[in-house]
């Protein structure tokens, strides 16, 4: 919970147990929660989780107002088992914010501050697979980028167009719409048009989302490295995407049957899905390559001078990992490619046959471990010579995306692993910035990561799935 929030529901407890002959002070106490509220509103934001503590806290307020104006006192004494019951009550008011709260992503580090800018790139010569109306493949990009903060307002949200996007995905995945209507009070470290670092070039980084993820899932990874010195893109993968929203206002919901349950379809169906669907946001990588290149040489854009494009790399989660490999071993480009928990079982038989010369850093969840992909996945690397394998012991699928931090309850809503968020944001993105420095930068590479306990390295046989 916030600072007001807690201050609210700390005077709301005061108020319920404070007892009759100290009416004064309970007096005092239920009215200031009037202009602590305002201020938890003005300065924090409301939420939705806090509803039913507004909704007593209101009550407070009018009984101490009552207290304090009226000729008869409202003088309320209640026994000693209703006030027990008042307490728990407002326990398990104050737990919902406690369990769903407006959390906050780790400080990135670096030398730099962060910019951010939005682009919509788009392939007219390529019908997208998904549109129901066969139109051309349409991308909406987020830039991050070294930058020089100077007299900078609020920093971008975490969820840009929450308010859009937020709904949507709350109800694509069965949960009422304003579920996520939080996520605008969630703020990155970034900076919408903040002066360009510098006046040199920047190695460049591509970053893929997972099946029904966002570019926002990795905004932590994200942040680290445009911090430390990395221009990085990022897509909504369209379709693939919880949602997009494009600038002309169109949204676009995720299509399901562009991966369908895996027990719903013969398994030939879903491998073909599968197969397309790696192959859909490989070639979204592509041709943001391309127009990454395009616009280097345009004078009116701001980053255009300032991208090395002869220092790429590629990193993505599940499917975008897989993606990120698939095309870094076909587009010479690419200079190094990273997967968080890579589903590489639907890359391209040609391309697992025959391995990639490219550097290659491979970061599997202890959950994957035991899952079928990872066979796959070092078979592949027995067959690239720059190739290194890790296990993160304690992590689950989604620890390497932002997802686990939106609720307390992570682990028993199988939604993370045993470590914590933090911990997770701290190893990963140490071994983002040592592997992109060594692989583009010539830097000292990943022998300059600290040593983490909860890393194994090669087969890692400790599997718990």
């Amino acid at each position: 919970m916030r600072i007001f929030e807690i201050v609210l529901a700390a005077l709301a407890l005061l108020t319920v147990v404070t007892p009759r002959g100290w009416m004064g002070i309970r007096t005092s106490v239920g009215l200031a929660l009037l202009p602590v509220g305002v201020i938890h509103a003005t300065v924090e934001g409301w939420r939705w989780q806090m509803v039913p503590l507004y909704l007593i806290g209101g009550i407070l307020v009018v009984v101490a107002a009552w207290e304090l104006l009226s000729p008869a006192p409202f003088a309320y004494e209640p026994a000693r088992w209703l006030r027990g019951i008042g307490l728990l009550g407002l326990a398990l008011v104050v737990a919902l914010p406690a369990v769903i709260p407006v959390w906050e992503l780790p400080d990135p580090g670096g030398s730099f501050g962060i910019g951010t800018i939005d682009l919509v790139v788009g392939d007219p010569d390529r019908p997208d697979p998904y549109d129901p109306e066969g139109g051309s493949r349409r991308l909406n990009l987020q830039i991050w980028y070294p930058a020089e903060l100077a007299d900078q307002k609020d920093p971008e949200p975490w969820l840009p167009n929450g308010d859009i996007v937020g709904p949507a995905i709350a109800e694509a995945f069965g949960f009422p719409s304003f579920a996520l209507g939080h996520s605008n009070l969630i703020k990155s470290h970034s900076y919408r048009q903040a002066a360009v670092a510098g006046s040199g070039l920047f190695p460049v980084v591509v970053y893929s989302h997972g099946w029904t993820g966002l570019r926002s899932n990795g905004l932590d990874q994200v942040e680290a490295l445009a911090a430390a010195g990395f221009i990085v893109v990022a897509p909504d993968h369209t379709y693939g995407s919880a949602a997009t929203a494009f600038p002309d206002g169109e949204l676009v919901p995720y299509e399901p049957t562009a991966l369908p349950e895996f027990e719903t379809v013969p398994a030939e169906v879903y491998d073909e899905a599968a197969l397309l669907l790696v192959a859909t946001y490989a070639a979204d990588l592509l041709l943001i390559l391309d127009e990454l290149e395009r616009l280097n040489g345009d004078s009116g854009w701001l980053l255009a001078g300032r991208l090395d494009l002869e220092r790429i790399g590629l990193f993505g989660h599940s499917t975008g990992g897989g993606a990120a490999l698939a095309a870094c071993a076909v587009d010479e480009r690419c200079d190094a490619v990273l997967g968080l928990d890579p589903w590489v079982e639907p890359v391209a038989g040609e391309v697992l046959d025959a391995g990639i010369e490219t550097p290659f850093l491979a970061i599997r969840s202890e959950e994957w471990l035991g899952y079928d992909n990872d066979p796959v996945l070092r078979e592949f690397a027995g067959k690239s010579p720059q190739t290194d394998l890790l296990g993160l012991i304690g992590g689950g699928h989604q620890d390497f995306t932002v997802l686990p931090r939106f609720s307390a309850m992570g682990a028993l809503l199988d939604t993370k692993g045993t470590i914590s968020s933090d911990r997770a944001s701290e190893i990963v993105n140490s071994y983002l910035i040592g592997f992109f420095d060594g692989a583009l930068n010539g830097g000292p590479g990943l022998s300059a990561v600290p040593a983490f306990e909860e890393i194994c390295v090669g087969t890692c046989e400790v599997a718990t799935g």
